[in-house]
Order: structure tokens, then C-alpha cells, then sequence
């Protein structure tokens, strides 16, 4: 909530939800099969429900699941998000696109549900990537979409 509301926090976000009208479910566990600490979202999103989780792993933040994907990502300043089948070429497709169009990769992080099915890229880049790099990206064999994050 913080890019859009600046001045929440963790004691005044649920208050801030129930005013705009939105469940908050919280659920609590002593411990973690994997992260010490770990926040999982959903959210009701164009008709259809998005999850996304994160971890405080060694003090730093990271996205450790999306869509039920397993990856761990660092945030950076600007992610592309990109949904597409797990097929041979993809990674080399992004990369020399974005190349070309002279965006540097700061770190790239991959997850899928299995060979050849749905799988997940989040992409730290150095600088925003135009639209028409974005449509470009979404042309590719496979992408299902195509989401640029900044922070």
C-alpha cells in the first residue's frame, strides 16, 4: 500500500483497508518450513485471484512465490513481470530484446510450475522500459503478459 499511501504502516493499513472497503484475512504460525518470516497476498484483481508472497530473508526483502510459483527475487527499481509456458528460448528472447534496446538486466529470477507449463520471470532492469519494448516483449512465442513494477 506504501507507493500509492505514503503515510501507512503496519498499525494503520487495516483501518485503511476496511475504509476503501477491503477484506484483510491475517493468519499467524510459529514457524515456517522455509523463511522466518513470510507475507502472502491475495488480491481480487480483472475478475480473477493474483497471489504473491514475500520474505525477510538475511534483512533483505524478496518475492518468493507468485501464482504459486516458488522464485526468490530482490526487489530493484523497476521489475518486469512476465507470465509465460516454460519453453526453450525465452531466456535469450528477453535478453537480447532488451539488449538491443541498450536495458541493462540487473538480475533476472525464474520460476514454473513444471517443464514445459506455466512459468513466471521477474526481471530487474536499470532503467523504465518504453512501451513499445513492452509490446514487443508481450509479441514474444509463449508470453501470456507482460507488467512493469517500479518502486
Amino acid at each position: 500500500m506504501r507507493p500509492l499511501m505514503p503515510d501507512v504502516n503496519m498499525v494503520s493499513a487495516p483501518a485503511v483497508l476496511k475504509q476503501k472497503g477491503s477484506p484483510l484475512t491475517e493468519s499467524r504460525r510459529e514457524t515456517s518450513p522455509i523463511y522466518g518470516s513470510l507475507i502472502r497476498i491475495k488480491v481480487l484483481t480483472g475478475g480473477r485471484w493474483r497471489t504473491l508472497a514475500g520474505a525477510v530473508n538475511a534483512g533483505t526483502a524478496k518475492i518468493v512465490e507468485v501464482k504459486d510459483m516458488a522464485l526468490e527475487a530482490d526487489f530493484h527499481p523497476v521489475m518486469l513481470i512476465i507470465n509465460n509456458r516454460d519453453k526453450p528460448g525465452f531466456i535469450g528472447a528477453v535478453g537480447t530484446m532488451l539488449g538491443e534496446a541498450n536495458i541493462n538486466i540487473a538480475t533476472f529470477h525464474l520460476g514454473r510450475q513444471a517443464a514445459e507449463q506455466d512459468a513466471i520471470a521477474i526481471v530487474g532492469v536499470d532503467q523504465v522500459v518504453p512501451d513499445d519494448i513492452q509490446q514487443r516483449l508481450r509479441s514474444l512465442p509463449h508470453v501470456k503478459y507482460v507488467k512493469v513494477l517500479k518502486f
